[in-house]
């Protein structure tokens, strides 16, 4: 008598999740279920697929150096846009970059980079090729007002903040003026 094949129940984790990534089951292409990432992301104290309030929504870094070697300057600067959609977007200085990406305090971590396909100078698109590499996976990383840096696979990603928030301004300090003697009586 043939038995009825039962699939085993889904994994807990599959070892590429970023820590906070809670795993779900969606359709694949073929319709198969498949693993699919997900977070919880809010705006204004809600849930949903599309909003994200982590420390990096809503801003924008410019590319210094990779390794150690300052980047090439293309025509326009190199910078990359965190959206509050959960995605990433910018400029490799020849083609435009898009992918997910999620914030842990430890990990920042990019979904598959997506690239526009044209075509550049040879030491812009090797240049290209370092920046797709480094910002791949699960990568740590550190964050401050002004700059963020990513240590990723192919190497170190120093960014700087090109909207940082304003230096603190001391307050102007007036000397205090001397008392006025209330109605003094004046000469002989």
């Amino acid at each position: 008598m043939l038995g009825r094949l039962v699939a085993p129940a889904p994994p807990t984790s599959f070892g590429w999740e970023a820590p906070g990534v809670t795993p779900v089951f969606g359709l694949g292409l073929a319709g198969a279920a498949r693993p699919i990432a997900s977070r919880r992301m809010t705006v204004y104290g809600g849930e949903g697929p599309t909003a994200t309030s982590d420390a990096l929504a809503g801003t924008q870094w410019e590319l210094l150096a990779i390794d150690g070697r300052p980047v090439l300057a293309g025509a326009d600067p190199l910078r990359i846009t965190f959206g509050h959609d959960g995605r990433v977007s910018g400029t490799t200085g020849v083609n435009q970059l898009t992918a997910s990406y999620s914030l842990t305090p430890d990990y920042l971590t990019f979904g598959p980079l997506a690239t526009t396909r044209r075509a550049g100078p040879p030491e812009l698109l090797a240049q290209e090729h370092r920046i797709v590499a480094s910002l791949a996976g699960m990568c740590p990383y550190r964050l401050d007002p002004r700059s963020l840096v990513i240590d990723g696979p192919l190497g170190r990603v120093e960014l700087a903040n090109t909207r940082p928030p304003p230096e603190p301004v001391d307050p102007i300090v007036t000397p205090p003026t001397a008392p006025v003697a209330p109605d003094a009586p004046t000469g002989p």
